[in-house]
């Protein structure tokens, strides 16, 4: 070790081994601490690079799905793929969450990993409103999606039309069908942002649709001049004139502007009454129930006031309780399917082909997507969303009563996606983002909530109705309309 010695007054230091040390240690730290410095930004300009063409490569893939969707929004399907660039492996997936029958979710994400403890991912999404399919239901289709982990009662209101037996909902007005005379009435639910103070319209010009409605469709469409009305189709509880079209522009003065006998139904048949009845793209499907004569009847209703019926109607040998509508690419052509739930023991879910390109009324059933479920109940109601349709039937004690098939192409048959015990029959079914609403017809049971993102499906709540849900359910931003027998009254629900 060297000494300190000693020259006159001054003292001259020496450096010891630790000392030396101590030195050298700091400056390999500070040495080290640049080179993490350098080699950090040097990492963090390799990940900005690899994360920059991930975001690319997500952001090219939901703009080809956003091209898909253009043409046929249903066609946008989940995919997953693997792709390499410069060494670095990548995870590519696409997810497809069809909300409602006019909006859909996709969301592009892209996974890779720089090391084991460093996963990274991006993430984009975007929506899909199908403007076309809008426009083929007459503007009535849901677009917003609320949460629904439960229901609060927001208001009931009595209706002057008898037992209610059809509803529907068009930009806040409610309208319905009865039993006794008017046989009609609008609810107007636009008075009070939170459904509270909903008011029953009086007719002002005494109005009477002169019979009861069976079944009801609302529709905002051009009329033969060009101009925007709102229109109400009925299906009547009548012999003759089965098909009644209402012009409800003022809801004030309700008119009727045209009234239809379906062609070649037998006036003294079991059943001639109009039954049930659908709306798409200018066209006008009405039903019958199994009787004398053609139970399906085409309408071409481009100009709504004057209503022509295509062909003499479809004999279909059943009764049909339900009915859907929905065109599909099938290898690059359109084609247009009907869903019927009907009372045919050994077919109680139906598909025909209504394309109809010559305009003669034509239906062909497709017989590759016929289903013959266990048992003999009837089938009660279908609901198709994307590339999925929600069947409801009769209770099946034990058995499944709610169905969901894949209906990607029909005229290849109908895969079985799955089956649920709801514990009694599905009378009405109706699907909204991650839930589907059914009316039941048992006791203090009348409506369900139930969560389908879940597999089975979970009840996420019920509730009690005065009677069964006569008409079926309809929802309107955020909020579900129900009628019941019992109070002869529109319930009106919101979700929590």
């Amino acid at each position: 070790m060297m000494k300190a010695q000693f020259f006159g007054r001054a003292y001259i230091r020496g450096f010891s081994t630790l000392e030396m040390l101590i030195a050298v240690s700091v400056l390999l730290l500070g040495m080290t601490a640049a080179l993490l410095m350098q080699f950090g930004a040097q990492a963090a300009a390799v990940d900005a690079q690899i994360q920059m063409q991930a975001l690319a490569r997500a952001a090219s893939v939901l703009d080809r799905a956003r091209v898909v969707a253009a043409q046929d929004v249903v066609g946008v399907i989940a995919t997953s793929s693997v792709w390499s660039v410069g060494g670095q492996t990548y995870v590519q997936t696409i997810s497809v969450a069809h909300k409602t029958q006019c909006r859909t979710q996709a969301t592009s994400s892209v996974f890779w990993q720089n090391s084991p403890v460093r996963p990274q991912r991006v993430e984009l999404s975007r929506v899909f409103i199908d403007i076309e399919r809008m426009l083929s239901l007459g503007r009535d289709c849901i677009t917003d999606v609320s949460p629904w982990e439960g229901l609060h009662a927001r208001s009931v209101n009595t209706i002057d039309a008898g037992v209610p037996t059809a509803l529907d909902v068009l930009n806040g007005l409610v309208y319905g069908g009865g039993t006794a005379s008017p046989y009609f009435f609008i609810l107007d639910t636009t008075t009070s942002a939170d459904k509270s103070a909903n008011e029953l319209v009086s007719f002002e010009n005494g109005f009477n649709a002169g019979a009861a409605i069976n079944a009801l469709d609302a529709t905002a469409l051009r009329s033969h001049e060009g101009v925007l009305r709102h229109y109400v189709f009925a299906a009547m509880e009548a012999t003759t004139s089965q098909m009644t079209v209402i012009d409800v522009t003022s809801p004030k003065k309700p008119t009727t502007v045209a009234v239809r006998t379906l062609n070649n139904v037998s006036p003294v048949g079991s059943e001639p009454a109009g039954h049930r009845l659908y709306y798409f793209a200018d066209r006008l499907y009405v039903l019958t129930r199994y009787t004398a004569g053609p139970e399906l009847h085409t309408f071409d209703v481009s100009n709504p006031e004057d209503p022509v019926e295509l062909g003499g109607g479809v004999e279909l040998g059943v009764t049909v309780n339900g009915i859907a509508v929905q065109e599909r690419f099938i290898e690059g052509v359109s084609r247009r399917f009907a869903y019927l739930a009907t009372s045919q023991a050994a077919g109680e879910l139906k598909v025909y082909d209504v394309t109809d390109p010559l305009r003669v009324g034509a239906a062909t059933e497709v017989l590759e997507a016929r289903q013959d479920l266990p048992g003999i109940q009837n089938g009660l109601s279908v609901y198709p969303l994307g590339n999925r349709l929600y069947v409801g039937r009769a209770s099946t004690p034990p058995g499944a009563d709610l169905y969901v098939y894949d209906t990607t192409n029909p005229p290849q048959g109908l895969a079985l996606v799955g089956g649920h015990d709801i514990g009694t029959g599905v009378e009405t079914v109706l699907v909204v983002g991650d839930f589907a609403f059914l009316s039941t017809p048992k006791s203090k049971k009348e409506l369900q909530v139930w969560d389908i993102r879940s597999d089975p499906i979970a009840l996420v709540a019920e509730y009690a109705l005065p009677g069964s849900v006569a008409g079926g359910l309809e929802y309107e931003d955020g909020f579900l309309f129900v009628t019941a027998q019992s109070d002869a009254s529109v319930h009106t629900f919101v979700g929590y």
